[in-house]
């Protein structure tokens, strides 16, 4: 397991070097931005599916990211929300 703290280790340059062509991605997030979208638009152009989740019920939601490849799943959690400021 290894712990990002988004100030030396950023979940984006994470998600960059760990998104590749075929993968799918599932985000569960209160919020999503397309700014977000836009900070990884390379390598999410080559993904084969993206699921996203939101909380419209107005309660507590538990976030995660997870991106599902050939041989492995890489799970992020917790994910409040998928914004440029969380990335």
């Amino acid at each position: 397991m290894q712990i990002l703290d988004n100030v030396n280790n950023t979940l984006k340059d994470d998600l960059a070097a760990t998104i590749s062509k075929g993968d799918k991605l599932s985000i569960a997030a209160a919020c999503f931005s397309i700014y977000a979208y836009e900070a990884l638009k390379k390598q999410l152009e080559g993904i084969d599916e993206l699921r996203f989740r939101s909380n419209v019920t107005g309660g507590q939601m538990s976030g995660f990211l997870s991106v599902v490849k050939p041989s492995e799943t890489v799970a992020y959690s917790p994910l409040n929300s998928f914004t440029t400021s969380d990335l």
